[in-house]
């Protein structure tokens, strides 16, 4: 964990006379790496139960000055609902933010507010070592899995039908010719001036081709 202050967390409370209370932060950036910043906030309730206040995408522009918003629960909608908003006569304020310093999401980290009352309560997040290269990677490679699971199971776009003696499969040939080379000798060399886009695969066992 860096020593170095990602973001200030600054919470206060606004209006008041004639309109109700409004729970406020404003967002302070000190890393001028960050290009896209999402924020999550959440209060905790009395049985630990998180309640969904928002959430905020920041851009790099708006980096250079502070950027405040409200909660959607008033002061007044706490306090006349304290059994259930206040832990210990406590606002308990829970965040979390996912950054980018460009093309790799760099960290996620999660930390709580206790005790805010109608004083500025100041936070510090320290920001996260970045992960490293194979953490990266492996987060990436199951991302890429997943969109190819849903190309399978998603036929509407496919241009090529396999079939073995049991069963046809609908395929994108893109993908196909990217993943064999001898479906990419087939598919280039067969089939470029046929109508009917179908390879007869019969030497090949179906659980196979699934795989």
């Amino acid at each position: 964990m860096s020593k170095v202050g990602l973001i200030t967390l600054d919470l206060f409370f606004s209006g008041g006379q004639y309109s109700e209370e409004t729970i406020n932060i404003t967002v302070c950036f000190s890393d001028p790496t960050i290009e896209f910043l999402t924020f999550n906030y959440f209060l905790m309730d009395a049985e630990g139960q998180r309640v969904d206040c928002g959430k905020q995408e920041i851009l790099s522009d708006q980096f250079k000055k502070e950027t405040t918003f409200a909660l959607p629960l008033s002061k007044t909608k706490i306090m006349q609902n304290k059994e259930q908003y206040l832990v210990k006569d406590a606002l308990l304020l829970r965040c979390e933010y996912s950054f980018s310093t460009g093309d790799i999401l760099e960290g996620i980290e999660r930390i709580d507010f206790g005790n805010v009352s109608s004083k500025t309560q100041n936070v510090i997040i320290e920001k996260q070592t970045a992960f490293n290269t194979e953490r990266k990677l492996i987060k990436h490679s199951i991302s890429l899995s997943e969109d190819f699971k849903k190309l399978y199971e998603n036929p509407t776009l496919s241009d090529v039908e396999l079939r073995t003696k049991t069963k046809k499969f609908h395929v994108h040939s893109a993908v196909l010719c990217a993943r064999s080379t001898v479906f990419n000798s087939k598919i280039g060399n067969d089939m470029k001036d046929k109508l009917n886009k179908c390879l007869e695969v019969c030497d090949v066992d179906t659980d196979t081709l699934r795989e």
